[in-house]
């Protein structure tokens, strides 16, 4: 098997092949070769085999196993968004509070909000819980606590000035009743006309501990905001773990995308508004940031995974939707920072509506806003075909 994988390899390197015949070593590398740095990392160039990748990612005219193999791939060839994209401004959060990560950003009333996640426990490079300060104890779920703290800027430059307040929780739809990872995760707020709502996973309020989504309303108060009215929104699946969901306020109504691929859009009670499919494969695509209007249209951020060796790798996309709520364009594959886990939760424009801002989790540690031009990205997005 070696000698062959070599000669495949060689053969890469000094002959020009078709198409179809790249497609065909493609699937058949990856069978042979644990690594997910494949053979086009080195023949005919990295940027060919990107290009490849992407294709093979997304084509729903290969097979699934072409499909699977170019997306574990994805992390060899997805280039850092200012290699791309020369110009992004990036700040790192400095906050009090423990292990601040994946937090997410909106604009409302002129003014930018950010919610910060902070939790009590951080994960080993084997994705293990530890609580803080702790070296050698994997903690029970019931132990893990998740809170969440908010701060409010009106420009970029005010970011090394942020005074974060944490965000109090009032009228849980019910007492928690069961053992299992306490607090609202990877919270999405989102302006619904003259109010702020935040939307994230609970695991409390149910028997199995399968993650819920959890809406209520933000208002400022003496010291913290307030979390108030929430509730659960129902899932059509009470056996899915649900995270995720994307917002998108159209005319002062609030939907969620709940899924890409199939893209199935609910409403705020989880009943089914939309559902097609787009003409890519994109079901490995999950949701990241809320839906935010540009032009006449819709862009989020959105997430993949790679999982290879156990370790866990995060890639992103900007994803395009029409004003029915349908993908219309997709862009490469991209890291922010190139760290190995990285989630976007927020993106929201900047006041002056030049430029955008991203706001992203690392290593479930850290917490990251990133600004940007949108344009140069929008000019380069791959339209779907029809």
């Amino acid at each position: 098997m070696r000698s062959r994988f070599l000669a495949l390899k060689n053969t890469l390197k000094t002959k020009t092949l078709d198409f179809h015949e790249k497609v065909r070593w493609f699937a058949f590398v990856r069978t042979v070769r644990s690594s997910y740095q494949v053979i086009f990392s080195d023949a005919p160039s990295k940027t060919h085999g990107a290009q490849l990748c992407e294709f093979l990612a997304t084509s729903r005219s290969v097979f699934a196993e072409y499909r699977i193999a170019a997306r574990l791939n994805m992390p060899a060839f997805s280039k850092k968004l200012n290699d791309e994209f020369p110009g992004l401004d990036i700040k790192k959060f400095r906050i009090s509070f423990k292990n601040g990560c994946n937090p997410s950003v909106c604009r409302f009333n002129d003014k930018l909000y950010v919610n910060v996640r902070c939790s009590n426990y951080y994960f080993d490079r084997f994705q293990q819980w530890f609580l803080l300060g702790s070296n050698d104890y994997k903690p029970n779920s019931s132990e893990i606590i998740t809170e969440n703290v908010m701060a409010v800027f009106s420009d970029w430059d005010d970011l090394q000035s942020l005074e974060f307040k944490p965000v109090r929780f009032h009228g849980f739809p019910e007492k928690a009743r069961y053992k299992h990872p306490k607090g609202a995760e990877d919270m999405r707020i989102f302006a619904v006309g003259d109010e702020l709502f935040g939307s994230a996973s609970v695991c409390e309020f149910s028997p199995d501990g399968i993650p819920q989504i959890m809406i209520g309303e933000i208002t400022a108060k003496i010291g913290c905001y307030e979390l108030s009215n929430c509730r659960i929104i129902a899932s059509h699946d009470q056996t899915r773990p649900e995270k995720n969901w994307m917002p998108v306020v159209r005319n002062d109504v609030l939907r969620f995308v709940y899924s890409v691929d199939p893209l199935r859009v609910v409403d705020a009670e989880g009943r089914g508004v939309s559902e097609y499919q787009p003409s890519l494969a994109l079901d490995h695509i999950r949701g990241g940031s809320q839906l935010v209007p540009y032009d006449d249209n819709y862009i989020a951020l959105v997430h993949e995974r790679s999982i290879i060796s156990t370790i866990k790798y995060y890639r992103h996309r900007f994803i395009k939707f029409d004003k029915d709520l349908k993908t219309t364009a997709i862009s490469p594959a991209f890291s922010f920072l190139g760290r190995r886990i990285e989630f976007a939760a927020g993106l929201a424009w900047l006041p002056g509506g030049k430029r955008m801002i991203a706001s992203v989790g690392v290593d479930d540690s850290e917490a990251w806003l990133i600004s940007f031009d949108p344009v140069p990205i929008m000019n380069k997005m791959r339209p779907l075909p029809v």
